[in-house]
């Protein structure tokens, strides 16, 4: 057993090494099969061909549709100005008005806000990262806001995942597997995503207005300037801009409708709505260039989908393993609460694989397996629904850890080193959501009725 653990150690220690030296992932996940395969005594073509494929097959199988609609409506969103256009008038509203740190505090609430009705309105929380960057960009110029922070900033949105109803990849997956609602778990779920997110939102204002005492500015480095969203591009109007996102959140949250439905209902309105706000190509016409867009969208979701979902295949092949079906007995096993076996599971599986859907697909099915379908070591059955919402909250925390991808690129789009920016975004993606899902679980333990 021991050098069978080795080995898989040893195969997300080549995966996070080699994934921050830019190799690609499908290629670096099929290297660390072959580690895995080698140390625990598998068939090497078996565990490729079939076991490594499936794996992949299972994640593309759950999320094509939301990876693949969510990153459509996103490119929709940025290119008719419908995301300018939400964060605009925020700004507007609240920032403009306030004074002295105070506007800092209120700047730092508007950009968290954005980013998170972004992401309930389906909006897939890589794609928000991109969508929102220049529009923070654009608030710390304005500010004079140090730029090492902004990589943090783009984090801050990280407790969407945990909040019930959210159609982000945290709530479906679990919901896809166990055949619970998306709201499953939600007044634990609500108190670890209030927890998160206002404190995300208190540490990063904080920091900011402590360095600005400091006398520390804005500058743009050695850092691309962003698009700036104070150009003349006309934008629709806001209560518009906001429809498809509330129409997303309605099918999905309230009315239960598969996710696939909510999503391509929220691009169809937008589309009506919005559509021509985007601007043509020359001698292009306006329905050749929105067809042009919903293709750049597609595309580029088939590099998210494909990334997240080799490291899925990977995990299938290191579940079948004896060495890790002995650790999961064992920790099936320890002489505590069903809940906290969930909660620290899941911690350490999404820290090995730096993946949720990779963690989740591995350790949920094990869940159903021996602590949901039958009593655990005390006795007691988990509740579906609990362990939705655990598994919910607990694996938006050990995934961006320094090596995550998100984390690498966030910092690169700003030119800052992990030295300078890591701690802020570890302290709001790290920290606040393991504080989140401790209560969470805590409160699911207390009071199961909760569930």
């Amino acid at each position: 057993m021991a050098i069978g653990i080795i080995g898989i150690i040893l195969a997300f220690v080549l995966l996070l090494f080699l994934t921050m030296k830019n190799w690609s992932t499908i290629i670096v996940s099929i290297f660390s099969v072959v580690v895995v395969a080698l140390f625990n005594g598998l068939n090497l073509t078996e565990s490729i061909t079939n076991t490594y494929v499936a794996g992949v097959c299972n994640i593309i199988t759950a999320l094509f549709m939301l990876i693949l609609l969510g990153t459509i409506l996103g490119k929709l969103y940025t290119e008719t100005g419908a995301a300018v256009s939400i964060a605009n008038t925020f700004i507007k509203a609240f920032v403009d008005k306030a004074a002295g740190e105070k506007k800092i505090r209120v700047a730092c609430a508007v950009l968290i806000a954005v980013s998170c009705l972004f992401q309930f309105g389906g909006i897939d929380s890589f794609i928000v990262m991109f969508t929102t960057f220049p529009i923070i960009v654009t608030m710390f110029r304005r500010l004079n806001l140090p730029r090492k922070y902004i990589p943090g900033m783009l984090l801050c949105a990280t407790g969407v995942g945990a909040c019930p109803g959210s159609p982000t990849v945290h709530n479906v997956l679990p919901s896809a597997i166990l055949g619970t609602p998306s709201t499953a778990g939600a007044v634990p779920g609500i108190v670890a995503f209030i927890i998160v997110e206002v404190g995300a939102w208190f540490m990063i204002s904080t920091m900011i207005i402590r360095a600005v005492r400091r006398g520390e500015t804005f500058d743009y480095g050695n850092m691309e300037a962003a698009p700036d969203f104070e150009g003349n591009k006309k934008l629709p109007n806001f209560i518009v801009a906001l429809l498809p996102l509330i129409l997303v959140f309605v099918l999905y949250t309230i009315a239960g409708a598969n996710i696939a439905y909510a999503l391509s209902g929220g691009i169809v309105l937008c589309i009506i709505l919005m559509g021509k706000n985007i601007e043509p190509q020359q001698g292009t016409s306006l329905g050749a260039q929105i067809v042009s867009v919903l293709g750049q969208g597609a595309v580029s979701s088939t590099k998210a989908l494909i990334e997240i979902s080799v490291i899925g295949g990977l995990a299938a092949v290191v579940a079948v393993t004896p060495a890790f079906t002995n650790l999961a007995d064992g920790l099936m096993g320890l002489p505590i609460h069903p809940y906290l076996i969930v909660l620290i599971s899941v911690f350490i599986l999404v820290a090995l694989t730096s993946s949720p859907p990779a963690g989740l697909s591995i350790i949920i099915p094990i869940f159903a397996a021996s602590l949901i379908s039958q009593p655990g070591v005390l006795g007691l059955v988990a509740d579906p629904a609990a362990v939705h919402r655990i598994c919910s909250t607990a694996c938006i925390t050990f995934e961006t850890l320094p090596w995550n991808g998100m984390i690498v690129v966030a910092l690169s789009l700003c030119n800052i080193k992990h030295k300078e920016g890591y701690l802020p975004m570890f302290l709001a993606s790290v920290f606040f959501p393991i504080v989140g899902s401790v209560v969470a679980t805590l409160l699911l333990i207390a009071f199961p009725g909760l569930a």
